[in-house]
């Protein structure tokens, strides 16, 4: 339970600050869910309003999870603790809570589409596309896009630059990007090559044109150059003075001096080109000519000598040399120009394809549900208005993660008049944890509507904050109550230094790009530890540095130590180090602190042994995952790899493709070869090559291995070929019938035959390989749900599904799996962990980043004129001095620039985050190299230009006296500001743990269905009338294991049109499905068109042609609706919802359905369920009636399980005949009645 009485005075502030808005940064490790939740419940105590009237938006399904968890349970432990009046309104908020409006953005945005379908213009029952299949769709569009394109002019022209496959990358880069391409092509699809370079021209150039011009035409300059071009014709010693004369001569010849015939691009590339002349790498000019290492010309002509020294002193006095100097040239952009145009009008028709391809499968992706949601708002005033009024407090938690788009959502739904002027709206967050940039989310954006939000306070005649809940320091969360202070105060030491600080090189910014904005740079905030190390436990916080030289490691490393031998690779030394990191922890029994008790709201700690599944692994990206993983299972060490990189090449998933194009192809030797050596089968490689002893090498590829398979003398290997066969057999392959039902129930069957999951087991990553497969197997269970029918389909779409998903994550295991956790620090926010390693400090960071394989940059900059925010795409165009050579265009440098030295930042925040997940122990683990052999010359970082973690913390952790203490001593304690040492040292010797045959197998993380003998099963609950009242007259189908049963009744479509003709009527289940959907968004029965627009949907949806819908369906569905919501009114119910999901568990299986209306009242629940049948017969109603009480019965158990307090109510509401028919059971009958359903179920499905 959240208990406010136990909260810090800023987590108070932040709770009951009801009257303004508030944005409250809160620090890692603060608190903030605890906050953001006791504000949500206080908000309930102490104001008017419900959970229907609140908000609460979080950044992950996770997080909306976790708070309506907490909500739930402190809201129970309320009801427990009251009586009366108040135990009534508690119960209402309890009954209120799944409804409640506590969702991730997307989840939120997605309930208002579906509330609003209709006037949002979205598809009714619209399916959400998950970022992975999305972008396949994208890929998938792009190239029926271009094949069908191939020859406009557009495709033409851009692919005489592109090469396709850059080209189709790039394109689907940008519709990843959809909202934000599209604005950018809107708005220059319809300009011209003019003036796209008028805008670089303008916006991006440093030379002043006119100006260079002038300067170009003026005799002095003209003169000078001249003189300068002689020198280099006649001289040629002079070392760097003959370079610059050499250089600038090359430029005037490049361009040449005919001012009056170049026109402004020839004006600024030719100034540029003069400019850098005079002050590129190896000339004597360094930025002024007193910095010249040589003044005199004892090897020239003194005439020659006269000529340059007037010429180049006249060029740096009059002209703006270091101003100009650049390697930009505007030619490129001018050749580029074309091209750019082309490119946003091509984009526009395909984005066009794409939102038309989404319509028709009625799907909208993550994107298209922010836009959808915003331009309902924008252009629906009434609908704003009304969710404007309903909404009494808006939440947002994570706002550093969002992008602006979802602000202008929350600005919609907050705003009358300005900004924000409800004064509604509370926010929580950190900029110094933004690190999801790669989806969208600017940094700066939290501290823009932080003061967006404290303007829109000052509307009102507010009390100051400090007067009413007073609070030291600025009210942020800055007190951490994870780590302990020997692992957080070296934390606050660094980062004081790092945070707020833009490294030299990205100080000054090129011309275009805002110099003195520093908003994507948080500043830094001391967090204050909340815990204390009492038993003196924890190892603090450690800098493992690990020499790259063999020679260093050699001399500092003792004798034998296994570092030694290594040749000069940083992954495997990095990765080796780690190992022996983490291996030493577990053998030292390093001791961790575990919250045994809670007394008066403080946690009771005692000391317990550190277990692997107390640690994690935080890696930056997953590179080099598989390095990191083979160093761990040569240590013997268990580990889990959540979201890993490669699920399609790991060896058992590699062993599963193998299988089917096996299966579907036996012809295939190599898939067969690998698929002999693989888990499932487990022949060593030399009994495999035995069977080359009869093959015809060159035949390899046509069958050779498998038929030599046939003849064989080996009895286990001509075995694997009978299952093989028999497998075939099992899929229809032999003789097209086959015997299994699904894909998933075939790998069933070879599970069971090979036990393949009990082999993989047993390995260390066991729990790891188990879960994979288990992926698989899900995944061919939607293949067969697609309808997918042949095994070569099904290779298709594995192949597919690899090329679209290269680096698809491997299967999530569970929370309480065994073993060290690895993941990337991405996975890993918000989480917490007693002992963190974080290693790969000086691996580089991945800054070459662009769309379509760097051909292009596309950025999100300000815009000049208004101060707003624009997306902007830069490209490479063809050379000025080489058309068929591509150079980057002035446009294209500056993006880059912007997002590198964003990117930049990032980076520290994301090492912030990641040594901020450790509560205990804090492991950093990197290589340096050294100069002389020593450690005391070790590398310090390069502070100036940071490409990797080790420049950041090795310019403030290595000094001198650190790299003499390495050397020496080989460890050395850094203490910053708090005194607190960080521990510098070299990486420990490796040792292994425990060998993996004396090791206990870890468990399986998933039940394997083999082992399991009782049958259970899941059923509908609208399937349970055909089921149990009519005899089951439909199919019983049962998995292969002989577990899993589960029932289809028999088609049941009224109507007919005569034998062989096409059905003319509307099916019965798109007439039901649009009445049900009309009822839950509240249309008016008179509103013809409407419910027109919503059958067609729902006709589309299910395939029937549009021409089966006329005037007397309309008239229908109006009749049907006025009989729903005339009886909807009478009951008059004070909490009512649509569509309400429930499931119920039984003795031997599982119930599920949606309500169609639920109204909860004090003492039962009412049940209302809409049924179009065309009957009115009252003997034929009665029978119906019967057949569907065992759906309301089904209802009415799950409701009771969830909340056994309330008798249950249900009417079966004939729309047809306008009869209701109500069934009623009581709490004890309820009791009763569970057990009779799952007899009846079982009765019927052949259970013994």
């Amino acid at each position: 339970m959240v208990d406010f009485e136990q909260l810090e005075d800023a987590q108070r502030r932040a709770v009951l600050a009801f009257d303004r808005n508030y944005a409250v940064t809160a620090g890692a490790g603060s608190g903030k869910t605890t906050t953001f939740a006791a504000r949500y419940l206080q908000l309930l105590e102490r104001t008017e309003t419900d959970p229907q009237s609140m908000a609460a938006i979080t950044f992950t399904e996770s997080g909306a999870m976790e708070l309506q968890e907490r909500v739930r349970e402190s809201v129970s432990d309320r009801l427990a603790t009251v009586d009366g009046e108040t135990y009534e309104e508690w119960r209402e908020y309890h009954d209120a809570l799944p409804e409640a409006y506590i969702h991730t953005i997307h989840g939120f945005c997605a309930r208002l589409l579906r509330e609003y379908a209709l006037e949002a213009d979205v598809p009714v029952g619209f399916d959400v596309i998950e970022e992975t299949a999305a972008r396949g769709q994208q890929q998938d569009t792009v190239e029926r896009f271009i094949d069908q394109h191939l020859e406009g002019d557009r495709l033409e022209l851009l692919t005489d630059i592109y090469y396709r496959d850059r080209l189709e990358e790039l394109l689907a880069d940008l519709l990843d990007e959809h909202h934000r391409a599209r604005n950018w092509a809107d708005a220059w699809a319809d300009a011209t090559p003019e003036d796209y370079v008028e805008f670089v021209r303008e916006r991006y150039c440093a030379i002043d044109i006119d100006a260079a011009r002038r300067h170009l035409e003026s005799d002095e300059i003209r003169t000078a150059l001249e003189d300068i071009c002689h020198v280099a014709s006649i001289e040629s010693a002079g070392r760097e003075r003959i370079g610059i004369a050499q250089n600038v001569a090359t430029a005037v010849e490049t361009h040449g001096l005919d001012i009056a015939g170049m026109d402004d691009v020839a004006v600024h590339d030719a100034m540029a080109t003069i400019c850098e002349a005079l002050t590129s790498d190896g000339t004597a000019y360094r930025g002024g000519f007193d910095a010249w290492s040589y003044t005199g010309h004892d090897d020239w002509d003194d005439g020659n000598a006269r000529r340059y020294d007037d010429g180049t002193t006249t060029l740096a006095e009059l002209l703006p040399v270091e101003a100009w100097a650049t390697s930009d040239r505007l030619g490129v952009d001018h050749n580029a120009a074309r091209y750019y145009v082309a490119l946003a009008s091509l984009y526009q028709d395909l984005h066009d394809t794409y939102q038309e391809r989404k319509s028709r499968e009625t799907a909208l992706d993550f994107a298209d549900l922010i836009d959808a949601a915003i331009d309902l708002l924008e252009s629906n005033e009434a609908i704003r208005d009304s969710l404007r009024e309903s909404f009494d407090y808006v939440m947002l938690d994570e706002v550093q993660d969002t992008d602006p788009r979802q602000w202008e959502l929350v600005q919609l739904l907050t705003s009358l008049d300005d900004d924000y002027d409800e004064c509604n709206v509370f926010v929580v967050g950190d900029e110094k944890q933004s690190i999801f940039r790669f989806r969208g989310a600017d940094v700066a954006q939290f501290s823009r509507e932080r003061r967006r939000l404290e303007t829109a306070n000052e509307t009102k005649e507010l009390p100051p904050l400090e007067d009413v809940h007073p609070v030291d320091g600025d009210g942020g969360l800055d007190r951490n109550f994870r780590s302990l202070p020997p692992v957080l105060e070296p934390i606050n030491d660094l980062f004081d230094e790092l945070f707020g600080v833009i490294p030299p090189t990205y100080q000054d910014a090129p011309a275009g790009v805002q110099s003195d904005d520093t908003s994507f740079e948080p500043m830094p905030q001391r967090l204050t530890p909340d815990r204390d190390d009492s038993e003196r436990l924890s190892t603090g916080a450690s800098f493992v540095v690990v020499p790259e030289e063999a020679d260093i490691r050699e001399n500092v490393l003792p004798d034998g130590h296994a570092l030694q031998d290594i040749p000069a690779d940083d992954t495997e030394l990095d990765a080796r180090a780690l190992a022996a990191e983490v291996a030493a922890v577990l053998e030292d029994d390093t001791q961790r602190y575990e919250t045994v008790d809670f007394e008066d709201g403080e946690a009771v700690e005692e000391p317990t042994s550190l277990d692997s599944s107390d640690m994690a692994i935080l890696l930056r990206k997953r590179t080099h995952l598989k390095e990191y993983e083979r160093a761990l299972a040569a240590l013997n060490i268990p580990y889990t790899v959540a979201s890993g990189i490669g699920f399609y090449e790991s060896t058992e998933i590699v062993a599963l493709r193998n299988l089917f194009r096996v299966l579907s192809d036996p012809t295939d030797d190599l898939a067969l070869f690998s698929l002999l050596r693989s888990p499932l089968f487990g022949f060593e490689d030399s009994r495999v090559i035995s069977l080359w002893t009869s093959i015809d090498r060159e035949q390899i590829g046509d069958g050779e291995v498998w038929n030599a398979l046939a003849t064989t003398d080996d009895d286990q290997l001509a075995t694997a070929r009978e299952k093989l066969q028999r497998w075939r057999t099992l899929a229809g392959v032999a003789d097209g019938e086959s015997v299994v039902d699904t894909w998933d129930a075939l790998l069933g069957r070879i599970i069971e035959d090979t036990g393949f999951i009990a082999s993989l087991a047993t390995d260390e990553r066991g729990q790891q390989a188990v879960a994979n497969v288990e992926k698989f197997r899900a995944r061919l269970r939607g293949w067969s749900e697609d309808g997918l029918q042949t095994l070569p389909a099904v290779v298709d779409r594995i192949e597919r599904e690899i090329e679209l998903s290269t680096r698809e994550g491997e299967a999530e295991v569970p929370e309480d799996a065994d073993g060290v956790r690895v993941m990337t620090i991405h996975d890993a926010k918000g989480r917490e962990f007693p002992a963190v390693f974080v290693p790969g400090l000086s691996n580089d960071f991945n800054l070459k980043v662009g769309y379509g394989e760097g051909i292009a940059e596309f950025e999100t900059v300000e815009n000049a004129a208004d101060g707003g925010r624009t997306p902007l795409l830069g490209i490479r165009g063809p050379g000025v001095e080489d058309s068929f050579a591509q150079e980057d265009t002035i446009l294209k440098r500056r993006l880059k620039f912007a997002r590198k030295r964003e990117a930049i930042a990032e980076e520290k925040r994301i090492l912030y985050v990641a040594m901020t997940r450790a509560r205990d122990h804090l492991y950093l683990v990197g290589t340096a190299s050294a100069d002389d052999g020593t450690m005391a010359s070790v590398d310090t970082g390069d502070a100036d230009d940071p490409s990797n973690w080790y420049d950041f913390l090795g310019s403030l952790l290595v000094d001198d006296a650190a790299a003499e203490s390495l050397d020496a001593a080989g460890e050395h304690p850094w203490r910053g500001e708090s005194e607190v040492p960080l521990t510098i040292r070299l990486p420990r010797t490796e040792q292994r743990l425990t060998s993996g045959a004396e090791r206990e197998a870890p468990s399986l993380s998933v039940d394997i269905p083999e082992l399991e003998t009782e049958p259970e099963y899941s059923i509908p609950a609208s399937y349970l009338g055909s089921l149990i009242h009519d005899g089951a007259p439909g199919d019983v189908v049962v998995d292969h294991s002989g577990r899993h049963v589960s029932y289809v009744p028999p088609d049941e479509e009224e109507g007919s049109s005569g034998e062989g003709a096409p059905p003319t009527y509307l099916p019965r289940t798109v007439f039901g499905s649009a009445l049900h959907k009309a009822v839950e968004l509240e249309i008016d029965p008179v509103n013809a068109e409407k419910l027109r627009q919503l059958l067609e949907q729902f006709a589309v949806q299910a395939d029937v042609s549009l021409d089966r819908i006329d005037a007397s369906d309309i008239a229908e569905l109006q009749r049907h609706l006025r009989v729903a919501r005339d009886y909807l009114d009478e009951l008059d119910a004070p909490v009512a919802t649509d569509e309400r999901w429930v499931h119920a568990t039984l003795e031997h299986g599982e119930m599920y359905g949606d309500i169609d209306h639920l109204i909860v009242r004090d003492d039962a629940y009412h049940i209302v369920d809409y049924k179009t049948n065309k009957i009115t017969d009252q003997a034929k109603l009665e029978e119906k009636a019967q057949h569907y009480e065992w759906q309301m019965l089904a209802y009415a158990v799950a409701l009771y399980q969830s909340d056994a307090t309330r008798d249950v109510r249900a009417t079966l509401l004939f729309t047809e005949a306008d009869e209701p028919r109500t069934f009623t059971w009581t709490l004890e009958e309820l009791d009763i009645q569970e057990e009779r359903l799952n007899d009846g179920i079982c009765h019927e499905l052949g259970f013994d």
